[in-house]
């Protein structure tokens, strides 16, 4: 479930989140993905980051940027040079 001030179309999958936000700069708020073993991460635009949790920690907390961006939280994946 994702929850906060729109507009975004964000849809869960087996990767994890993704889609779309749009309008001012803001948080919302997700149930975390189920995305198997390893770390999440935020990718915004195609930058990851480790994305932030809310107060009781169960949820994700996502940041808005301002205008349109692409979101997504999925699994982490090693370098090559780790595989």
């Amino acid at each position: 479930m994702v929850w906060g001030e729109g507009p975004f179309d964000l849809t869960y999958d087996a990767d994890g989140l993704h889609g779309v936000t749009e309008g001012r700069e803001r948080m919302i708020y997700a149930t975390s993905p189920v995305i198997g073993r390893g770390v999440p991460v935020l990718w915004i635009d195609g930058a990851g980051s480790a994305p932030g949790y809310s107060g009781d920690g169960a949820n994700l907390a996502i940041p808005v940027l301002e205008g349109r961006h692409e979101i997504a939280i999925r699994t982490a994946t090693p370098p090559d040079m780790l595989r």
